[in-house]
């Protein structure tokens, strides 16, 4: 019996059979390994998010352009429906609303200035506590 395999009872000690499996007689050599390395998980990236959000916004600034388009033609499709002796009038009545609110506005604004000054002049630089 060889002294490098181990002893075994129930197989005789004439029979050469290898005890490590059923790989051939011969020596196979290793073989290089030929796999690729695994790919990294996909994970999103901050530009993905910020091409994504452009493209929100294109998508917006297009829809917005569109309805003003629309509004505008509608507008004037209105308009051109109206004879000119009523055209003339809507458009003056416009023009005296807007010089309305403008008025309004300009008033507001100086009412508050001289607010301000007559507490100045008074020698006081803020107003009285119940105001």
């Amino acid at each position: 019996m060889n002294t490098d395999t181990p002893f075994n009872p129930a197989v005789p000690s004439g029979l050469n059979i290898p005890l490590t499996g059923n790989k051939s007689a011969k020596a196979k050599s290793p073989r290089p390994k030929t796999r690729r390395p695994a790919r990294p998980a996909f994970e999103r990236t901050k530009t993905r998010a910020k091409t994504a959000a452009r493209h929100f916004t294109r998508k917006l600034r297009h829809e917005a352009k569109a309805s003003w388009a629309q509004i505008k033609t509608d507008l004037q499709t209105r308009l051109a429906r109206l004879d000119a002796d009523k055209l003339k009038r809507v458009l003056v009545a416009c023009g005296v609303g807007i010089l309305t609110v403008l008025i309004i506005l300009a008033l507001a604004k100086h009412v508050i200035l001289r607010v301000r000054t007559s507490h100045e002049v008074a020698g006081q630089n803020q107003p009285p506590r119940g105001a």
